[in-house]
């Protein structure tokens, strides 16, 4: 069914490429934080390079509305586009700063 969903969306994703999916359901929909766990929120970069995760529960402490959200996912794709154009010349930056742009407007 998602699959389905998917490729309405998607029309020209190639489904033999997908080997997995999860979905996943949720009784409440804001992530749960102890008091003074802030530090255990995981980071957008991972351990293995060019992996990065993006996830609400790094939106803490703001609420998980649709601006929360699309701000979060912004700065995550700004960094990502920093991170794998640093060091690159003509590029280094170069992406970085058309983001930044974007999420003023």
């Amino acid at each position: 069914m998602w699959l389905y969903h998917l490729g309405r969306i998607f029309p020209d994703l190639d489904q033999g490429r997908i080997r997995r999916f999860l979905v996943h359901r949720a009784r409440y929909v804001e992530p749960l934080h102890g008091l003074d766990a802030t530090h255990l929120i995981p980071k957008v970069g991972t351990p293995l390079q060019g992996l990065y995760l993006a996830t609400t529960a790094q939106i803490y402490p703001a609420l998980t509305n649709s601006e929360s959200v699309t701000r979060h996912a912004r700065q995550c794709a700004r960094q990502v586009l920093q991170e794998s154009t640093a060091g690159i010349p003509g590029l280094e930056g170069a992406f970085g700063q058309v983001a930044t742009a974007e999420i003023a407007c």
